[in-house]
């Protein structure tokens, strides 16, 4: 009798819906993409005279830094000058050798 109420319960198992056991996600549907672009090109549109003056500002203080960022690294890329690199070893000999320049 036990066999034969465990393949009924077996049967039934098998037949009934399986759980979900996993999360589905769905893609965002392109309608929303649509209305999210819609609405930052609103908000792009609105931006006052001031708004926008003070943001050309801001862009031109940017780009004046990073010029001087650049003029600053193309100063400190260029080699030693002779006075300079005659300096170095002078101060090197002097440190390690004691030896003095006359």
């Amino acid at each position: 009798m036990d066999e034969i109420t465990l393949a009924k319960a077996l049967i039934d198992i098998k037949s009934s819906k399986p759980k979900a056991k996993r999360i589905v996600i769905q893609e965002p549907s392109e309608t929303h993409y649509e209305l999210a672009v819609r609405l930052q090109e609103e908000k792009r549109g609105e931006l006052t005279i001031e708004e926008k003056s003070r943001l050309f500002v801001e862009l031109m203080d940017e780009r004046k830094k990073h010029y001087a960022r650049l003029r600053a690294e193309k100063i400190r890329s260029k080699p030693p000058t002779k006075a300079q690199k005659r300096n170095q070893m002078c101060t090197y000999l002097k440190n390690m050798a004691n030896y003095k320049h006359n």
